[in-house]
């Protein structure tokens, strides 16, 4: 994301450096900051070791000496809320006065690229920038020294990255237009409602930096501490446990150091484990706040297992970090987006923000289809500023949803009755055009299948013609679905299901046709398609890999290697634990010739083996008849592709797979085929309703494939 410009890299270590030693306080603290009410606030720096240090501030007096390394901390008694600014002094070898000082409430916005959108960018920028800016309004906006965006870093200042000097240190500023511009849109919004209803001074820190994952603001040692999360650190950057984006961007980034001969593992960078915690969390350490917003999953979102046992690291760390074990921390579940694993994710971000001083925005009505960078974030600010006012400090306002109570099966429909207080009767809207109808209903065979809905005095009634006994319903469990349902101040349900039906994973492995190219991956490829035929008891994800064979003597054109078993997406498929597996391998082994059928069998034995070694073995779909090719594809009518796919058979045969036939659904159509290989949208969701037909025929409860209820 672009921002403003940095200082060099050189300039800006030299600018702390001068400031370490003649400044005593810590570059923490500075004019027009805002210090935490009501607790015993410390300030704290580094002057000569043994010198005296005289704080004044508030009608206070405190003394203290340093040690011996020369660091020293007072605690000021509990301070009250103050609007007019004041000074506060520090006396000692190095003395310095902090100008404009306020006492009120101080939160940190943290999080990836959504928390650090910023206003300029946002959809509501020109009507919040014509707006007086509340001059109780603080923020304290450090800048990344470099933005995480797809392209090489320089290689001399990439190598001298270290958390330590990762950001330039702004300094806390009144909020002037300018400064509202480039800050945090989801901080600003949070803040400015805040301000405006407790009528204090508001203290706004945003260290949001595009792309983080979890594990980056999780101290390195908590990472390296748990066995399942390790990998994450002693495999970096290259770990089957990321993300893919997250390798991808690294490598990006690190590109031009390790041309240069640098080892990647050893440099620092903002996605490597720890480094967020180190370069955001950290300098802050013991400074009084209210409380943490968050907003960041996107990274995440691909392994639920994973992000469960890093985000409660995320929490303790905080609070161990700023001292206060209730600490409140608020969080963005995330809003639609045509993602697949979203639904799931959403749901789990929903049970780790539930419990005391926890809590989600739910903003499913919010999203972009298209893009992970939704542009409205007034009102995911201001939803995160109800939670703050009713759960911290106690205000009478909404701040969620109509939530399920009780569900109830008579009549041939799911009732859903709702939690009474303290929210508003519920409100349902109609479905958008172009949308189709976000409930569900299941009957004993766990068929989902769409329903139609309507509010009954209070209760959400969810019916469909085709399901005479519903024995399960669910809400909005896609990857973007129609947000209808909410309270009379607009504030969105967030998805929710009956059931507690184990979600099925199935894989869908394979080479360029598998990834989607010719079409759009993340949504019109044939995996895509699938989950969204699947219906909600599924969890399809796609593991292709453009120009990958079975074979893996096989080499491209550069010399790495071709065979699929040397991909990180076979890596991140085994770690995925798949209960069904799709695998579309073989037509690029075509260019091998001579074909070594034994090879081929061998080669591709191994890449099911680490499936096959699962406590639970999956249910294999390899693909017998490979998808056309046509004419001016230049292995087209190559009698290799016979033996490929008589192999492939034998495969299948030896490991008890289906074999699915993926020629006989595609052939006939040359213009689904604009490059004579690869489909496009209509081939692959013609492909996926072919294979969606093949599950269901090996008595997997895909939804039903007939036109969706109203």
């Amino acid at each position: 994301m672009k921002r403003f410009p940095r200082l060099p890299l050189a300039a800006l270590v030299a600018m702390l450096a001068l400031r370490a030693g003649a400044d005593p306080l810590a570059p923490a603290f500075g004019d027009h900051m805002v210090l935490q009410q009501g607790v015993k606030h410390p300030v704290f720096g580094t002057v000569k070791p043994g010198a005296e240090v005289v704080v004044r501030f508030a009608g206070q007096e405190k003394k203290t000496r340093a040690d011996e390394r020369g660091a020293w901390r007072i605690e000021l008694e509990p301070l009250a809320a103050n609007a007019t600014g004041a000074d506060l002094v520090v006396q000692a070898d190095a003395s310095t006065t902090l100008h404009d000082v306020l006492v009120g409430e101080v939160w940190l916005c943290a999080g990836q690229s959504n928390m650090a959108f910023t206003v300029a960018q946002s959809a509501e920028a020109k009507a919040l920038l014509a707006q007086p800016v509340p001059a109780l309004l603080r923020l304290c906006d450090p800048q990344p020294r470099f933005e995480t965006n797809p392209a090489p870093w320089p290689a001399d200042a990439i190598r001298a990255l270290t958390p330590a000097n990762y950001y330039t240190q702004d300094a806390w500023a009144a909020a002037d237009k300018a400064a509202v511009a480039r800050f945090s849109a989801v901080g600003h919004a949070f803040g400015r409602m805040l301000q405006s209803e407790l009528k204090v001074p508001v203290g706004l820190i945003d260290v949001g930096v595009g792309g983080t994952p979890a594990e980056s603001w999780v101290p390195r040692a908590a990472v390296l501490a748990d066995p399942a999360l390790a990998g994450l650190e002693k495999d970096w950057p290259a770990s089957a446990l990321n993300q893919s984006f997250i390798s991808q961007r690294a490598a990006q980034n690190m590109a031009a150091a390790v041309k240069a001969g640098a080892d990647a593992h050893a440099m620092e960078h903002p996605y490597r484990p720890g480094f967020m915690h180190a370069a955001a969390i950290a300098p802050h350490a013991g400074l009084p706040i209210a409380g943490v917003i968050w907003y960041q999953g996107e990274s995440n979102a691909e392994d639920i297992g994973r992000h469960e046992r890093l985000f409660p690291l995320w929490v303790q760390s905080l609070r161990e970090n700023f001292r206060d074990k209730n600490l409140p921390v608020y969080g963005v579940q995330l809003p639609g987006l045509d993602r697949l694993t979203w639904p799931g994710f959403r749901e789990s971000q929903a049970r780790l923000l539930t419990g005391p001083n926890l809590g989600f925005a739910v903003t499913l009505d919010l999203g972009d289809p298209r893009d992970v960078h939704p542009h409205r974030k007034q009102a995911v600010g201001e939803r995160l500023a109800r939670l703050a006012l009713r759960r911290t400090y106690g205000r009478d306002i909404a701040c969620d949803g109509p939530a399920p109570a009780a569900f109830v099966f008579e009549g041939g429909a799911a009732r859903v009755k709702f939690k009474d207080a303290p929210v508003l009767p519920p409100v349902l809207a109609a479905t958008p055009a172009g949308k189709a109808s976000p409930f569900w209903v299941a009957g004993p065979d766990r068929v989902f299948v769409r329903a139609g809905a309507k509010l009954e005095n209070g209760d959400l009634v969810v019916a469909a013609p085709t399901v005479k006994e519903p024995v399960a319903v669910r809400y909005a469990w896609e990857p973007d679905p129609a947000a209808v349902l909410s309270n009379a101040e607009g504030l969105p349900a967030a998805p929710f299901r009956s059931d507690d039906w184990p979600t099925l994973k199935v894989a869908c492995i394979g080479d360029s046709i598998t990834f989607g190219l010719g079409a759009k991956p993340e949504t019109e490829s044939y995996p895509a398609r699938l989950a969204a035929a699947a219906g909600p008891l599924f969890d399809v994800r796609r593991f292709g890999s453009s120009g990958s064979c079975v074979v893996r003597s096989q080499k491209r054109a550069d010399g790495s290697p071709r065979g699929y078993a040397d991909t990180a997406e076979f890596r991140r498929a085994a770690a995925f634990e798949p209960d069904v597996i799709v695998c579309n391998l073989g037509i690029n082994d075509i260019m091998a010739d001579p074909f070594n059928a034994a090879a081929f069998t061998r080669d591709y034995a191994e890449i099911l083996a680490p499936f096959m070694k699962q406590a639970r073995p999956p249910k294999i779909v390899l693909w017998g008849k490979l998808g056309p090719l046509y004419p001016g594809q230049k292995y087209f009518g190559n009698p290799r592709r016979e033996a490929i796919e008589a192999a492939i058979m034998q495969v299948a045969k030896a490991v008890g797979a289906d074999a699915f036939d993926a020629q006989t659904p595609l052939a006939g159509q040359p213009e689904w085929f604009p490059d004579h290989i690869h489909p496009d949208k209509a081939g692959y969701e013609t492909l996926a309703r072919a294979v969606a037909a093949q599950l269901r025929a090996m008595g997997l409860a895909l939804a039903e494939p007939r036109k969706d209820a109203p």
